[in-house]
Formats: C-alpha cells, sequence, structure tokens
C-alpha cells in the first residue's frame, strides 16, 4: 500500500535538518498532524474510562469486562478487513469511513443504555476502525508529503498522537467532572468529525 499511494513522490533527502523541519510551514503538515492527534485523543478518552462508561450504562461487572476484552479483537478484524480491501479503496476512503465508523460508535455508546446491541456496535465500530487509523498513518504521510524525510516527518507527526493518547485520560476526566459520562461520550464523538474534516481538506492540498 505504502508504494502504491507515495508513486512520484520519492527524491533526495533534504542536506540538514532545516530544509527537513520546512515541512512544518506547509498547511498540510498541520492538516494531518491535527487529524492523528483528534483521533488519538478520541480513542483515549472513550478507552480510559471504557470500564465506568459500561457501568454507568447499566452493564454489570462481567459482561462490561467482556465488552471491553474484544475492543482488542476488533482492532484485528479491522486491519484485516482493511488488507482485504487495500486494492478496491483508496487510502483516503478508508479514513473517511473509518472517522464515520468512530463517529458511530461515539452514539452507540451514547445511547448504550437503551440495548445491548448499542454496546456490541460500539465495540465493534470503535475497535475496527481505530485498528484501521492506527497502522493506516505512515501511507496517508507518504501518500499526502511524499517519503521524502519520511523519518523527521512521521516522527514530528506522531507528536501529537503521542500527547493524544498521553492527555486524552485527564482530559476526559476533566470534562467527566464538569459534567456526566454522557459530556465525556459527547465530546469525544465530535472529534472523529473533526478529523474527516481535517483529512479531507489536508487531501485537497495534496501536491498533484
Amino acid at each position: 500500500m505504502l508504494n502504491k499511494f507515495s508513486k512520484g513522490f520519492v527524491k533526495q533527502s533534504s542536506r540538514n535538518l532545516k530544509d527537513a523541519l520546512s515541512v512544518m510551514k506547509k498547511p498540510i503538515f498541520w492538516l494531518i498532524g491535527g487529524t492523528f492527534a483528534f483521533m488519538s485523543f478520541n480513542h483515549g478518552m472513550i478507552i480510559s474510562h471504557l470500564l465506568p462508561i459500561f457501568y454507568d450504562r447499566g452493564l454489570d461487572a462481567k459482561t462490561a469486562v467482556l465488552a471491553a476484552s474484544c475492543i482488542g479483537p476488533m482492532q484485528v478484524i479491522g486491519r484485516l478487513m482493511m488488507l482485504a480491501s487495500e486494492k478496491k479503496v483508496s487510502v483516503l476512503s478508508l479514513c473517511c469511513v473509518s472517522f464515520i465508523s468512530m463517529f458511530v460508535a461515539g452514539w452507540s455508546i451514547f445511547l448504550g443504555n437503551l440495548s445491548l446491541g448499542l454496546i456490541i456496535a460500539f465495540v465493534v465500530f470503535q475497535g475496527a476502525s481505530y485498528g484501521v487509523l492506527s497502522i493506516i498513518r505512515p501511507t496517508v504521510i507518504s501518500g499526502l508529503l511524499g517519503r521524502n524525510d519520511f523519518g523527521i516527518i512521521s516522527g514530528l507527526l506522531a507528536v501529537g498522537f503521542v500527547l493524544g493518547s498521553a492527555l486524552a485520560p485527564l482530559f476526559g476526566s476533566l470534562v467527566w467532572q464538569l459534567g456526566s459520562y454522557d459530556l465525556v461520550i459527547f465530546v469525544a464523538l465530535l472529534l472523529p468529525a473533526f478529523s474527516l474534516v481535517l483529512m479531507i481538506a489536508a487531501w485537497r492540498l495534496k501536491p498533484q
């Protein structure tokens, strides 16, 4: 997949660090970085508070733990589905579908007290979509910014992703103190919508 979407972007690496860092002057760099940060923030807010959220939705301890433990396997299934469809679907389409799936997952857990089926839907959509997005980042970077100085660029863009994961649990706790887990979920489910907008904007700025 990497070669397919980065064709035509390979060129000689920058001669020094200053030249390599010039990519930070491009709006597309910040659009990609924002996309990754929102993505990790969404998952971090939900997953770090998942058991209390499940309890708040009326699940007993055993069912809550079982549902939470299925997030990981669903990530694997999402990645297998991506591999099966990569020759038929573009990277942009995969990202858009994943962001929409995370948005649907957010509403599913928000309304999860109405039906166990909605909890299951959350596990499926959240797990599968995050599984895809967490491994497609290198392909997105090379597809939009090329493979020149790929190590430095991907490392810079990983900062937002890592910070999102690190700060999300604390931010989720602060939001919970302001309201309830309904508010935490609502804030989290808005983030994939923002990511979708940023990703489409980044793709429109893609060098031809």
